[in-house]
């Protein structure tokens, strides 16, 4: 049979809206369910209204404030999604190079085989905490006749790893002779306790970073998210904004509203996550350790790992047996390029977590016996 001639560039997206939640016990979720949203409530001038009259930048005003940025430092965003595609559309030029982290969330490298951008892979192993070498990079960098953009992930999507603000300045140095931007997906990072966050646009001046409303806090369905530009990229606001303006206009005001009002209740918002932090996630981290099955870093916060499978390398195998045969739920490493391993969350009730976490051993320990 023919390969396809026009293959899906994002794949992973299509399995998570067709396939990634059909078990009793998924174990698949990279953010918290959907709240309790009584507190929201709009009338129809807050859903109809014009969006840049009032609400548009008091959202902006508002996110600014909350990471102690000026709001000319803020964009709104039909979620990171959003402000991972506007990113791409303006940085990235076909025929240049660019590095992308790998393993990596799939719309990362998708993102730059669309813009026909040549593609350097900034290695994450398991062996190094997940934690990339600066070093190559900057090897990379000085092989390169045009600006070396790098996209990756803090918290890493998949595996919970946090990179430290030594770790970052050091990527943004690797690429700054080249005039290069470090575009940081942040949108884990609202998991940590306020003391833990890092946000490299509020340190590193050709830095972005991309949050929003969806993981933490349970609210994926508005869409809701934003651009952070470091202090040396606000000129750059104009272009990114003209690039929303012609892909998608502004987001819809029913949007802005009620993400002007869900963050004045963050902390009522992320009730739930520290409800699996102290019910859920003590039983994933014992398995996580002790399991003689796995081997896995122990992410410092956040609901997901990805440990690596002792004896597999098709995951995506694996992925199969476990929905088909042991009703549970994971996403195979092969959809982040790096098959062994499982990302496997904990955002469930505690019941379902432990029922779920005996099923996964069960099918991991089928899988072996079959492999004999």
């Amino acid at each position: 049979m023919p390969s396809d001639p026009h293959p899906l560039l994002f794949p992973y997206g299509d399995w998570v809206r067709t396939q990634s939640h059909g078990s009793a016990y998924s174990l698949a979720q990279s953010g918290m369910p959907l709240p309790e949203c009584g507190w929201l409530s709009l009338h129809a001038e807050q859903i109809c209204g014009y969006p840049t009259a009032e609400v548009l930048p008091a959202l902006e005003r508002r996110v600014g404030e909350l990471f102690g940025v000026a709001p000319e430092r803020v964009l709104t965003t039909l979620g990171a999604h959003g402000a991972m595609d506007l990113c791409a559309r303006h940085w990235l030029r076909a025929g240049q190079l660019a590095a992308v982290e790998t393993p990596a969330y799939q719309a990362l490298p998708a993102l730059l085989r669309r813009s026909g951008t040549r593609s350097f892979g900034l290695q994450r192993t398991l062996d190094s905490g997940w934690i990339p070498d600066p070093q190559a990079l900057a090897d990379q960098a000085r092989r390169s006749r045009h600006p070396l953009h790098l996209f990756l992930t803090n918290p890493h999507n998949p595996s919970g790893a946090v990179l430290a603000p030594e770790t970052l300045e050091a990527l943004a140095a690797a690429i700054e002779p080249t005039g290069g931007v470090l575009v940081c997906n942040e949108v884990y990072m609202e998991f940590a306790q306020p003391e833990q966050r890092v946000h490299a646009a509020t340190f590193i001046p050709r830095a972005v970073s991309i949050s929003g409303l969806t993981k933490a806090y349970g609210l994926g369905s508005l869409r809701s998210g934003w651009i952070l530009l470091g202090e040396g990229l606000t000129d750059q606001r104009i272009h990114l904004q003209d690039q929303a303006l012609l892909s998608y206009g502004d987001p819809p005001t029913a949007t802005l509203n009620a993400s002007l009002a869900a963050l004045e209740r963050l902390p009522e918002l992320l009730a739930p996550v520290r409800r699996v932090e102290s019910e859920s996630r003590p039983h994933f981290l014992a398995w996580l350790r002790d399991s003689p099955s796995v081997l896995s870093t122990i992410p410092p916060f956040g609901i997901t790992a990805f440990p690596r499978i002792e004896r597999v390398q098709d995951t995506l195998g694996l992925q199969t047996l476990l929905a088909e045969e042991f009703d549970v739920d994971v996403v195979a490493g092969e959809h982040f390029g790096a098959p062994g391993h499982l990302r496997v969350g904990c955002a469930v009730p505690e019941a379902t977590m432990v029922e779920g976490l005996k099923r996964l051993e069960n099918g991991i320990r089928a899988w072996h016996e079959r492999e004999r």
